[in-house]
């Protein structure tokens, strides 16, 4: 799913500041983006996080906020029960330029 996420992204001409996960292994790479760790989270500039991910929302979410994350900026692509009341489908997403896609595998 995360692949398909990202390249609709690209597609869409967003640009995708960063890919975040947690934990993050040594020299990781998706999608010829480098894999970062949540903690660069308050260093970048972006208009929403995408999780990629159909595993549990609610855990990421939480990890998301403790990293400074507004709600209002946490997109999921799936009906999660009990996400984030800022979900929204991947085309809320797509109306932001700039993109971090939250990683999960």
């Amino acid at each position: 799913m995360a692949e398909i996420a990202f390249v609709i992204m690209q597609q869409r001409g967003l640009n995708v500041v960063a890919v975040v996960d947690e934990p993050v292994e040594p020299a990781a790479v998706f999608m010829h983006q480098p894999v970062q760790p949540l903690s660069v989270l308050p260093r970048l500039a972006f208009d929403q996080v995408v999780i990629a991910s159909f595993k549990d929302h609610q855990k990421i979410i939480q990890q998301l906020r403790r990293h400074g994350v507004p709600s209002e900026k946490i997109i999921t692509l799936s009906d999660e029960e009990g996400a984030a009341p800022s979900d929204g489908p991947v085309e809320a997403a797509l109306e932001a330029p700039d993109v971090i896609a939250e990683v999960h595998s």
